[in-house]
Formats: structure tokens, sequence, C-alpha cells
């Protein structure tokens, strides 16, 4: 019962924020300015480093040199992810 009162409220307060930026271009500016991005290689990165399980996919190729590239990372930061027969270790 506690499940279904919260999942109902998270809704309308989600109602509720999404009412109020479309409610006045001066509420848009105030929602667009205090908003966040998301941004995965940030977020990858961030748990790459701190060592948390992340995707093969951002321990090599392409996404790998990206962090690499962006700084986000140090190539000796994937070094704690290397097996020593040679295969990653992704959790």
């Amino acid at each position: 019962m506690v499940r279904k009162v919260s999942k109902a409220t998270d809704a309308s307060v989600w109602d509720a924020h999404v009412a109020r930026a479309n409610s006045s271009v001066t509420a848009r500016k105030e929602y667009k300015r205090s908003s966040y991005e998301l941004n995965a290689h940030k977020i990858n990165a961030q748990r790459i480093i701190d060592g948390q399980n992340v995707g093969e996919c951002w321990l090599k190729g392409k996404l790998k040199e990206e962090l690499i590239e962006l700084g986000y990372c140090k190539p000796s930061d994937f070094s704690k992810y290397n097996r020593p027969n040679g295969s990653i270790n992704i959790g």
C-alpha cells in the first residue's frame, strides 16, 4: 500500500513540475537555468576512478579513448580492471 501511494505522489510531483515549467516564459527560463545535464562520459569516468562496476564498452575501444582524450580518466585508472590473463574484470 505504501508503494502505491509513493508512486502516485511521485507522478503528481512530476506533473506539477511539468505544469509549472509550461505555465509561463519566466518559469521556463527559471527551470532551464537551474536544471542540470547528464553526461554519461563524466558519470562513467567517475565510476572507473572509484573502481565501481561499469559496462565493458567503457573499458576498451572508442569510449575508453574518448574518456582519456577528454581528460576525464588517465590510462592508469583502467589498470584495476585488467586481469593477469589479459581479460577485463567488469564486476
